[in-house]
């Protein structure tokens, strides 16, 4: 992708600063479920003022739960549609997990069992996805709290079984890349090298903190990790600019912060760019 596209996730706290500072950003990402039991007057000033705004609109979902291993979730599904109607996005996402089990909402991103026969399960629910909402649909790799023990592939082997089923995009969380690499000990640098690449669609920044075990919580509630930046950098150097995302849903600064945070991805977007012209 040629165009450079760097925005910032929606946020009912923020949203008249958003619309007055719009030309700073160049995308605009939605998370559907917000909206799911906003007041009618609440939710009608949102989509005016995101409408008003004239940019590109992605929705992020958090509870398709694509990862149970069970029947797709169509009346959720439904309900996101509507909100697309009323929203009319570029792309849809996802995460690669499950909320759900049962029946039962779980109330978190929780991590799967990669396996084979779990990625062709998941697969097919996503192919159903994907006809019914005349869009593309991106899958999320997500922070993992815990990694089984009785893994059958590797997370990127089985991440990219998916992506190769379905031909789905990807939205490559960068900042769950280093939280899992710390936390699980092992190398980011090798992870983004085993990832289908020509499948990012979209990347995701954000920050946490390092809690009192030392254990890095994803919590999009600071500024972005330096190490995320340094991983960011060499992922956009191998693919070219993508649309990046900065999240920030807890701890909210002024805009000027994010405003800041955005600037950078769009400096170290346009150097890449720059460079891949030069070569």
């Amino acid at each position: 992708m040629n165009n450079i596209f760097v925005g910032i996730e929606w946020d009912l706290h923020l949203e008249n600063e958003l619309f007055k500072n719009s030309d700073k950003f160049d995308i605009v990402e939605v998370v559907p479920e917000n909206f799911f039991y906003a007041e009618k007057i609440q939710l009608k000033h949102s989509i005016d003022q995101i409408k008003e705004m004239k940019k590109p609109i992605i929705c992020h979902g958090v509870e398709l739960s694509i990862g149970s291993r069970e029947p797709l979730k169509e009346k959720h599904l439904e309900d996101m549609m509507r909100l697309f109607d009323a929203f009319g996005p570029i792309n849809y996402s996802d995460h690669l997990c499950m909320t759900e089990a049962q029946g039962i909402e779980i109330g978190q991103l929780t991590p799967l069992r990669w396996s084979r026969d779990l990625a062709d399960f998941i697969s097919e629910k996503i192919i159903k996805v994907q006809n019914k909402i005349g869009m593309p649909f991106l899958i999320e790799n997500i922070t993992n709290t815990f990694v089984c023990p009785i893994n059958e592939i590797t997370e990127t082997e089985f991440i990219n079984r998916v992506l190769k089923n379905t031909n789905c995009g990807m939205l490559l969380d960068v900042t769950n890349v280093f939280t899992n690499s710390y936390n699980h000990k092992f190398d980011p640098i090798r992870w983004i090298d085993e990832i289908d690449l020509s499948k990012v669609a979209q990347i995701h920044l954000a920050g946490g903190f390092y809690d009192e075990d030392r254990v890095l919580q994803d919590t999009h509630s600071e500024a972005v990790f330096d190490e995320s930046w340094e991983l960011y950098e060499y992922v956009i150097k191998k693919i070219g600019p993508v649309p990046t995302i900065i999240e920030r849903t807890g701890n909210i600064p002024k805009i000027n912060c994010l405003i800041e945070e955005a600037e950078k991805a769009r400096s170290i977007q346009n150097a890449a760019k720059k460079f891949k012209e030069i070569t």
